[in-house]
């Protein structure tokens, strides 16, 4: 247990993440290094995960190119990952 449990537990972070302002850019930055975590721990087993539309419907593809597909490589998708989230600075934020 660390200082900060009792204010956010690590578990929860990712959700505090995803629900504050900067909730689609935190999305947005993680997601191509999710896409890789997810390749290396399912590989090829991604494949056979079907995708559905917002409709329900079957789109014909998988959760491997569908969902966690990406062009980046594995180091590019962490420095993107760690990055703070975008200020505008001419505003004086």
């Amino acid at each position: 247990m660390t200082a900060g449990d009792w204010l956010v537990s690590t578990g929860r972070l990712p959700w505090l993440l995803a629900c504050s302002p900067w909730g689609r850019e935190f999305v947005d930055n993680t997601s191509d290094a999710l896409g890789h975590a997810l390749v290396k721990q399912f590989g090829d087993k991604l494949r056979d995960v079907p995708t559905y539309g917002a409709d329900g419907q079957p789109t014909g593809g998988n959760a491997l190119e569908d969902l966690f597909g990406t062009d980046l490589t594995e180091e590019e998708a962490l420095r993107k990952a760690r990055r703070g989230p975008a200020l505008d600075i001419e505003e004086g934020r």
